[in-house]
């Protein structure tokens, strides 16, 4: 008599149906996977958000201002934007940019300096715009670190661009008279440590249209733009987390902008 199947290695027999089974589950694994690669850098830039802004909570913000006595008139220097610029995973407010520049500046010429900050976690362009702007009032000075959470969340390039002119605009409305802009611009995020492979890889064309764009914008407005080079965001610039900067990375910051200033 025939055998109705193969017999397994326990003994049994099976049905003939096993081999169809097992590749009916093979294929199921293999368009699972192939929806995952697909999806995987959106779920995983999105709980790699999560994290961090949760993250975020537990933190205390740094206070950023300072006042420096000196030669009169006062020079007030303010700080628009994001968690780089907040100082966000330093553990001092020296190490932060805006202080390192402030302080720069008043040994440079013995000018009273008054900085103040107030860039938050999380900001995107708009943020700045709607939230931020109105401390900027009667500055001699505006630093701008935007363009990662534009990046990060996918804003519209045309959103980002309107809210970036706009701002430009409203900065010249309120502060001094010639009032000098920096804008730091978005840092390459696919090359930060902190963030899954995926989410790098994501990452690179929607920073570059955000740098694209800040460039083009800052060349036609007359501001100045610093550039944060992809090939100096080495491990040793970036926090404990990977994705922020860390001590050096802020002051090289303040070297590009002070060369400016």
């Amino acid at each position: 008599m025939t055998s109705s199947g193969p017999t397994a290695s326990d003994g049994t027999r099976g049905d003939g149906l096993g081999g169809r089974s097992s590749g009916w589950r093979m294929s199921a694994l293999a368009a699972g996977g192939a929806a995952i690669a697909l999806l995987g850098p959106a779920t995983l830039a999105a709980l790699s958000v999560r994290r961090m802004r949760a993250d975020a909570r537990t933190r205390p913000t740094l206070v950023l201002d300072i006042a420096l006595d000196g030669i009169e008139p006062q020079r007030t220097v303010v700080t628009l934007g994001d968690s780089s610029s907040a100082g966000f995973r330093l553990t001092d407010p020296e190490q932060s940019a805006s202080r390192r520049v402030a302080r720069a500046l008043h040994l440079r010429d013995g000018r009273a300096t008054r900085l103040r900050s107030v860039a938050r976690n999380g900001a995107t362009t708009a943020d700045v715009l709607a939230e931020q702007v109105q401390a900027v009032a009667g500055a001699d000075i505006v630093l701008v670190g935007v363009g990662a959470n534009d990046a990060k969340d996918r804003v519209p390039i045309d959103e980002v661009e309107a809210a970036l002119r706009a701002l430009i605009v409203r900065i010249r409305d309120l502060a001094a008279p010639d009032v000098r802009i920096v804008l730091v611009g978005c840092p390459d995020l696919s090359v930060a440590p902190g963030l899954p492979r995926l989410v790098r890889l994501g990452m690179r064309p929607l920073v570059r249209r955000v740098v694209r764009m800040q460039q083009r914008v800052a060349d036609e407005e007359g501001i100045v733009v610093v550039p944060l080079p992809r090939d100096q965001l080495t491990r040793d610039v970036f926090a404990d987390d990977g994705f922020h900067p860390g001590a050096l990375g802020h002051e090289r910051v303040a070297g590009r902008i002070l060369a400016q200033l």
